[in-house]
């Protein structure tokens, strides 16, 4: 499809998303332009199959696999993210264009999860446009900690109804 817009002169970005149901398609970049008075600018958005592949698995360091995690891929490139959950032996598999992709992920229910990751992403990078596939295995570690925390005065008494703040300093990511 196509359609012409008037704009006031300046910087623009373009994007284009999949049209519905149409998510084999790989989202093309997003375009900047700049329009000067009394021009014409035209932009063409070219969609091509998602014919790369990324495949893996989410496992615990004792090689059983993690079951409530999404795994998710994105490239600064286009902008698009992808994402989906694992099975129930951990593995998944995303269809992505060429390009860099960073793959992290997260549990479905962090309040309730069994496990965390550092946040440290996988960078996978495909070229061309035929088929291929990249395998990787994402590894993360055991909630098994915990934490007693106690409130006192100078006293060493309790404090009853206190604030407390717990909170990361590893420098860690989530998505």
């Amino acid at each position: 499809g196509a359609f012409h817009l008037t704009l006031l002169p300046g910087f623009y970005v373009a994007e284009a998303f999949w049209p519905p149901g149409k998510t084999n398609l790989v989202k093309p970049a997003p375009v900047h332009f700049s329009v000067a008075a009394g021009k014409t600018h035209a932009i063409s958005f070219s969609f091509v199959p998602a014919a790369k592949k990324i495949t893996g698995s989410v496992l615990f360091p004792n090689g059983k696999p993690v079951k409530d995690a999404e795994v998710a891929v994105y490239s600064s490139k286009t902008q698009q993210w992808e994402s989906t959950s694992v099975d129930s032996a951990g593995q998944f598999t995303l269809k992505v264009g060429p390009g860099t992709w960073q793959v992290g992920l997260m549990p479905h229910d962090p309040a309730s999860a069994t496990w965390f990751s550092y946040g440290s992403f996988e960078t996978v990078i495909f070229q061309g446009t035929g088929e291929e596939t990249k395998t990787v295995v994402l590894q993360v570690q055991a909630a098994d900690l915990k934490l007693i925390v106690k409130a006192v005065d100078a006293k060493g008494l309790s404090v009853n109804n206190a604030g407390i703040i717990v909170d990361t300093m590893s420098g860690g990511k989530m998505f």
